[in-house]
């Protein structure tokens, strides 16, 4: 049995899918997953231990080159269509995605209109599930994946079951002729609705579990805490010697600030960071800043020449070497980014901090990460850019209204009670 999961992109996102696919492993334990990604991304899909392959579709290398996405999407077909999957599930819900998704020739399952990202997705998939408004991402994704299953066992088969084999149940779950009908598909409302309760976002101290009867719907167990399938990654780099400039770098205990992020309501000044670098010096805590593209380079390197001694550049890393860093530090500080939730969900003890966002809709909980949010009225608003900002290069309310006297008295507590496995 083998099933295609589509998630083409970004860090964040496909990191918040990987509790969903250890459900589905859960689900079908000997099944082959593999997953569809852009190749930026596919060294991370690779780190769950149940993705056996992964494909990579560069599509967002052929915006420029428009005129040869033809050839590529030729190229992949034959490639999807060789694997033979039984079912391909898209957990992105674009229309990119579902396009891609049916390229395989096997039936494929996604979010109804109504949760998809963009709607039009949901015409192209043979099994929609319908989740609520404002949960937290994960448990989106898990409920998707809860909603395949409960239609396979609707189909009259499912774990444990030997009346049928996992192949035949679930092309009898995803028996509708193509071109699809407007409305096919197992939905889950009112039930799960129920359940779960108002569509409003999910408190912090709820969202990393839900009820029993939940469990119960959802066709799997969810109440038990989020696995991100990276229990074997994580050991592995454990066991990593750094070497080179690194070995000298991790000598001394060190604290990772992870400063770069993609939208522009997310930066956390400059200013707060040096702060922050000060304060922890006193205390004679070392700060290493790393990078990933040139004008994170340019800030890390301001901040090393204000910081002094206790701030120090890293060279540029693979996302592997930066998580042997991150798993070798005492803690982390971030920003809301995809490279502190990679920490969070690999146990690193760390402090996000949420400005535009909602930990309850996209932090990692239930770990070792405490979440700092601004307490301002206009926030979350989940914007890429600052509405209430006149300049662009000005910073954010919600930015401002988190200190770095604030950030650096959580992490002298969070410091305090992790001595390092590697001191």
């Amino acid at each position: 049995m083998k099933i295609l999961v589509v998630r083409l992109s970004s860090l964040g996102d496909i990191l918040h899918l990987f509790p969903a696919v250890s459900d589905l492993h859960g689900h079908f334990p000997d099944a082959e997953i593999h997953w569809l990604v852009e190749p930026a991304f596919a060294e991370l899909a690779g780190w769950h231990s149940a993705v056996k392959k992964v494909i990579v579709v560069p599509l967002r290398a052929h915006k420029k080159n428009w005129w040869k996405a033809p050839a590529l999407l030729t190229k992949l077909r034959r490639q999807l269509q060789a694997e033979n999957y039984d079912i391909v599930l898209d957990a992105q819900g674009l229309l990119k995605s579902a396009l891609l998704a049916r390229l395989a020739g096997a039936a494929v399952f996604g979010f109804h209109a109504d949760s998809a990202r963009e709607s039009l997705a949901a015409q192209f998939y043979q099994k929609t599930a319908k989740v609520p408004d404002g949960l937290h991402v994960i448990e989106k994704n898990r409920q998707l994946v809860a909603a395949l299953t409960r239609c396979c066992e609707a189909s009259g088969a499912g774990r444990g079951s030997s009346r049928q084999s996992p192949q035949r149940m679930l092309a009898k779950a995803a028996s509708h002729p193509l071109p699809l009908p407007q409305s096919a598909g197992c939905v889950i409302t009112s039930d799960l609705a129920r359940v779960v309760g108002s569509p409003s976002r999910m408190a912090s101290s709820s969202t990393s579990n839900v009820s029993r009867d939940a469990a119960r719907i959802f066709g799997i167990d969810a109440a038990q805490p989020a696995d991100f399938g990276l229990d074997k990654f994580r050991q592995q780099q454990l066991q990593v010697v750094l070497g080179g400039e690194l070995k000298e770098t991790t000598r001394q205990p060190y604290v990772v600030l992870l400063h770069g992020t993609t939208w522009n309501s997310k930066y956390w000044p400059e200013s707060s960071w040096l702060e922050l670098i000060r304060l922890l010096a006193q205390q004679g805590w070392r700060c290493l800043l790393p990078w990933g593209n040139e004008s994170e380079r340019l800030r890390a390197q301001r901040l090393q020449v204000a910081g002094g001694e206790y701030a120090q550049v890293l060279p540029r890393l693979s996302l592997t070497e930066l998580m042997s860093v991150l798993l070798h530090a005492r803690a982390f500080i971030s920003v809301e980014t995809g490279i502190g939730h990679l920490a969070a969900a690999l146990d690193v003890p760390g402090i996000m901090l949420h400005g535009p966002t909602d930990p309850g809709y996209s932090g990692i909980l239930g770990k070792s990460c405490q979440h700092i949010t601004s307490g301002i009225d206009c926030s979350p608003c989940f914007e890429r850019d600052c509405p209430k900002l006149e300049v662009p290069d000005g910073i954010p309310p919600c930015q401002q209204a988190i200190t770095a006297q604030q950030v650096y008295v959580r992490c002298l507590a969070l410091l305090a009670t992790n001595t390092g496995e590697f001191s």
